[in-house]
């Protein structure tokens, strides 16, 4: 069964549905890329980032403040986490995004905290 997505590309600078099986390997072809990672954007809704995204050359977005580098999945799920079709307006999406310049980049950082 496949299901309603929205796909944030900011290589072509475009937000859009599309149909997807949100299957691990499908999303990855989606985005073009090898390894994901998910994050909230909301109460029923995650995004699939390229968990490389910020090591390779990419273009990047900023959503809620955030950058993120390479293409994006939104998905909606039920209170089962069960995929269904996106219910977010695909225009209220667009007006949060904010596309970065090719060039712009974020370096990865990464922090340890000893736990006492």
């Amino acid at each position: 069964m496949k299901n309603k997505l929205i796909l944030i590309d900011p290589f072509e600078q475009t937000v859009s549905f599309v149909e997807s099986d949100g299957k691990i390997e499908s999303l990855k072809a989606l985005m073009k890329c090898d390894l994901i990672d998910v994050v909230s954007v909301g109460v029923d809704n995650v995004m699939v980032l390229d968990d490389n995204g910020l090591l390779k050359e990419n273009r990047y977005f900023t959503l809620m403040g955030q950058p993120y580098a390479g293409r994006a999945v939104i998905m909606t799920e039920d209170k089962d986490q069960n995929m269904i079709d996106s219910d977010l307006d695909l225009d209220r999406v667009k007006e949060r995004i904010t596309w970065h310049p090719e060039g712009f980049k974020v370096e990865p950082k990464m922090q340890f905290v000893p736990l006492p």
